[in-house]
């Protein structure tokens, strides 16, 4: 395989996992322009100019799973015949090459926690009225270290009472997961949602997109369970997924 190869390659990994994994679908480039296939420079060039663009700006909100649904074995199918040996070393690389990648998306997700769980918040923050009561959210505070210095440290509790006097703005009445903390009146303002290491930040409380139906315990020789992507239409509308792989499959794999 040429290094040019390898270069188109890599560049159209580096889209497909944000057009695709994403779910944004309107960044989707064309792979050939004027009846040829675009160079591996000309990608390069979508992925920086438009795609990672995109992927800074405000605009973008990652989807708290997988933004697709992935194409699984049909249940209740007989094989016939047994697997040879080609086809179980394909088996074997993609399993060890998931996991691969899952050992590095959980690093990731470990060491930039905040990151990700900020890219998981509407654009906007949610009204401070009764649809926020029984809500999860999550409050920053500064806290005093053993040695005398302070850190910021995240709080997740649940809404019980949303105050909407005019002298009561913005309060509400939160009950926090922790047991050794007492139930607290809290001022979520507009200026102070979604904002990273700031004491008083607050966000909506988010699960980080990993949970154990897709471990490695649970794959069956690489497939992923329909059970472990049920949830995948709530989270991004990404329109017909068939047609969406056959696009994958005849242009992004060449």
């Amino acid at each position: 395989m040429s290094s040019d190869t390898k270069k188109l390659e890599a560049v159209k990994d580096q889209i497909l996992m944000r057009t695709l994994g994403c779910g944004w679908k309107h960044l989707y480039p064309q792979w050939q322009v004027d009846n040829r296939k675009r160079t591996a420079d000309e990608l390069l060039e979508h992925l920086i100019t438009v795609v990672m663009e995109y992927e800074k700006s405000a605009k973008a909100i990652v989807p708290p799973s997988v933004g697709v649904k992935l194409v699984s074995r049909q249940k209740g199918l007989t094989q016939m015949g047994s697997a040879t040996a080609d086809v179980q070393e394909l088996k074997s690389k993609r399993k060890e090459k998931r996991k691969k990648i899952r050992a590095q998306v959980k690093t990731d997700l470990n060491v930039n926690e905040d990151k990700w769980k900020s890219k998981c918040q509407p654009y906007k923050a949610p009204k401070r009225d009764k649809d926020l009561i029984n809500k999860k959210i999550e409050v920053c505070f500064e806290m005093d270290g053993a040695d005398g210095s302070t850190f910021l440290k995240w709080f997740v509790g649940k809404v019980l009472v949303v105050y909407e006097g005019k002298e009561d703005k913005d309060q509400v009445l939160v009950t926090w997961d922790d047991e050794n903390e007492d139930n607290s009146v809290e001022i979520l303002t507009q200026g102070n949602f979604n904002k990273e290491k700031k004491a008083e930040a607050w966000r909506l409380h988010s699960e980080l997109p990993m949970n154990e139906a897709t471990d490695d315990n649970n794959e069956d020789d690489g497939e992923t369970s329909d059970e472990a992507v049920s949830d995948v239409d709530s989270v991004t509308d990404i329109g017909d997924e068939d047609s969406l792989f056959d696009e994958f499959e005849n242009n992004g794999d060449n």
